[in-house]
């Protein structure tokens, strides 16, 4: 499997109001990502596209006007999630699993698919080397502290 260098036709790196052009998601919104790091998300509360051939809401992750990575993020997960999964593991070149797709490459890429918690929502990040390396530490922050919080006495 081949360590991404872009999504949907862009680059990493590309400058990310033409990927929002070029999508037509212009209108949306512009907010700071939970993770810090100068990273911003945008996004475009229903204006859908088109992923391995799933319509899904998009998330564009940017720094200083680079695009830096992306989000898809699929409705109706309960009933699909392993639809989704082997739709994106296809898509990839990978094949077919019920475990949760989390593959991380050593140049800082990273292609992850999961089920949110306490959401019907399934989300597919695909980064770059810059965000792949922010979103890990991210996930391995947020991972902590729910250890934390679930050994506290309630």
């Amino acid at each position: 499997m081949r360590r991404p260098n872009g999504m949907l036709g862009f680059n990493w790196g590309d400058n990310v109001e033409k990927v929002i052009l070029q999508l037509g998601l212009s209108g949306g919104a512009w907010n700071q990502w939970l993770g810090g790091g100068g990273f911003d998300v945008y996004s475009h509360p229903t204006r859908m596209v088109k992923v391995f051939e799933q319509l899904c809401l998009v998330c564009l992750v940017s720094r200083a006007v680079k695009f830096e990575g992306i989000q898809f993020i699929f409705s109706d997960c309960d009933r699909r999630k392993m639809e989704l999964s082997n739709v994106v593991r296809s898509g990839f070149g990978m094949e077919a699993s019920k475990r949760d797709l989390y593959h991380v490459w050593s140049t800082g890429e990273v292609i992850r698919f999961a089920r949110e918690q306490d959401r019907n929502i399934c989300i597919l990040t695909v980064t770059g080397p810059k965000f792949g390396r922010a979103h890990q530490a991210y996930l391995l922050t947020r991972g902590f502290r729910e250890l934390f919080n679930s050994l506290q006495p309630h």
